[in-house]
Formats: C-alpha cells, structure tokens, sequence
C-alpha cells in the first residue's frame, strides 16, 4: 500500500482496532504503528524464517529473542514456530466433567444448544466452542476449565482410591479437584489466602471436601502422606497464550532462578513423603532448568528417591491437542 500515507494507514487502522479493543486496544494499536513508523519499514527488520528463523520469530512472532533462541536450539526452527504461533492464538477452552461421564456431560451442554466435542485424543476433556462464557458453561454442569495437557498431567500422577495426597501448589486448584475426582483424599496447600479462596469456591461449586491449609510449600505442616504433587511455580513458558505479557517480564535469568525456588520446595515436599510413596513435579514451562535438570539435582541430593518404574517423565509442548506446555516427573521413595 505505497500509496497510503502512514499517518492515514495508522488512522484508519487504530479506528477499526476501536471497534474490537476498545479505547484501551485503540491505544495501544497507536503506539505500537506510530513506533514502527518511525522505525521505517526495511524488510531487514522482519527476516526471512528460512534465513534467519530466529530473527523471523522474534520479530514477526512477537516473542522475547533470546526465548525463541532457546527453543529453535532445543526444538528444532520448525517446532518453535509451532510454539510461537500457538503463544499468539486466542487459547482454546476445554471443560473436565468432574463427578460425571464425558458423553453424558456433552449430552447436556449439546441440548443447551452448545457444540463441544468429544476427541478421544484429549485427556478427559471436552472442547467448548469459541467465545463463550466459560461460567455459563460451569452453571450447567460439574467440572472445572482446564486445558488438556493439565489434565493429562493430572492423570499421569495415577491416584488410587483413598490415596493420601498432599498438593502443596494448589491453588487455583485444577489438578487438585481432578485427583480428588479420582478418589483420591487430598490436602491442598497454598501460601495465598486469595487463590486457595478460589479453589475453596470451586470445591463447594462440586460438592467436594475442603482441606485446605495456607502454608508454604517449603516447610508443610503435615505428616508423611502417599503421594505428593509439586505443581510448581515456574516461568509459564508453555502457558504463553494465556499470559501474552508474560513474555516480556521474563529475563535469560529467569529459568535459573525459578529453578531455585522449585527446589527449595522439592525440599519441604520430600520429608512428607513416606517410604514407598511417590513424589510428582510438575511445571508448565518448557525450559529444561527448571524441568529435567531440578529433577537431575534432587536426585543427586536425595538417594533415598528414585524415578518411578515404567513412564517417569512427561513432556508436552503447545500445539496439536493441547494449547498449553506441560512437564511431568514421578519419583518414589525407597522403602
């Protein structure tokens, strides 16, 4: 469009921007044209993704340059534009029945004239269409929202009936309330009153016990239980659609540093593990330092752990079923 002016290109735009975003999306869609603007518009500033895969997703994709390099790294450029493109899509919705069937539940939402499907490549989730009001949804059935890769790293902890379990990250309390669904008798622990308020609200929405403590998770109050799930506070690198400025609070130290954190609370979490239970970390970052290499150092540190026979480790990364990034590792400890 060489013949539009750039002030009437930006004009013109942030007046239609108006209409989706409201005065707040006006405004930013002004600042960020007139800056580009000003920047000129030399194809330099937008490479090629053939040539230059990193600078392309940077620019074009919109993420942090020196992330986009991490994963081009570790995933392949291919890979990480799958990342990148799934970091900017509006996220998908997905309902977990809680205390009923998939089919039945789907059922009911179908005859309140709502098309979700049912694909059994989802973990116990339903998809809902787009733009809907998630309460409206909720008020209609039991269940919580929650995106396939938490729910298959909720099953991937594999309760059993009337196992003891501690959640020492549990607020808002999605994988929680899907273990308790499971049979399990949970504890949910949490250092903020605000979120565990949440997660208070959502067991009484279901009907489901409330045994919930605010402690942190480094130091729990608690006796030794079965099984201990660690969903840790983390970068959220693979939750991006749901945090878009997420990305730009985060630093190259940042991994490091939460790594630090996760394991302070691997700490408190292994004194409440009794001989013979099991310990799951749990994070939605996709960075290995505070993935697989907290896992590698609390093993060195505690040879009384061990991971789990058979599949220890879960890895999912955004796109294909799910919207979000998950990581997973089961541990037991020695009798």
């Amino acid at each position: 469009m060489g013949s539009v002016p750039g002030y009437a290109a930006v004009s013109q735009t942030v007046e239609q921007a108006a209409t989706v975003g409201g005065t707040k999306g006006a405004g930013l869609g002004n600042a960020v044209l007139r800056a580009l603007g000003e920047d000129g518009d030399d194809p330099a500033q937008f490479p090629n993704f053939d040539e230059d895969p990193v600078g392309h997703l940077s620019s074009w994709g919109s993420h942090p340059r020196w992330l986009v390099k991490r994963w081009v790294q570790r995933f392949g450029s291919a890979e990480a534009r799958t990342i990148v493109e799934v970091g900017n899509r509006v996220p998908d919705l997905f309902l977990r029945p809680v205390g009923a069937g998939m089919e039945g539940t789907a059922e009911t939402l179908r005859a309140k004239g709502l098309d979700v499907s049912v694909d059994p490549g989802l973990s116990q989730t339903l998809r809902l269409p787009p733009h809907i009001d998630p309460s409206a949804v909720l008020s209609e059935v039991p269940g919580i929202i929650q995106d396939p890769a938490a729910a298959e790293t909720a099953d991937f902890v594999r309760i059993t009936e009337n196992e003891r379990v501690a959640d020492l990250c549990a607020a808002p309390g999605g994988k929680g309330i899907a273990l308790i669904d499971s049979g399990g008798w949970l504890v949910g622990l949490d250092r903020s009153l605000g979120r565990l308020k949440r997660m208070q609200a959502s067991l009484r929405r279901l009907g489901l016990p409330e045994r919930l403590v605010v402690a942190r998770g480094e130091t729990p109050p608690l006796r030794t239980v079965d099984t201990v799930l660690v969903d840790a506070p983390c970068t959220g690198t693979g939750t991006l659609a749901r945090h878009p400025d997420a990305r730009w609070r985060l630093t190259p130290q940042s991994p490091a540093r939460m790594a630090g954190v996760q394991s302070q609370i691997l700490e408190g979490a292994a004194r409440i593990v009794r001989p013979g239970g099991r310990l799951i970390y749990s994070t939605c970052t996709l960075e290995t330092e505070e993935n697989e290499e907290v896992v590698e150092s609390f093993l060195e540190t505690h040879e009384d752990f061990v991971l789990d026979e058979g599949e220890a480790f879960l890895s999912i990364l955004p796109g294909g079923k799910s919207t979000d990034g998950a990581f997973a590792a089961r541990l037991r400890r020695n009798e």
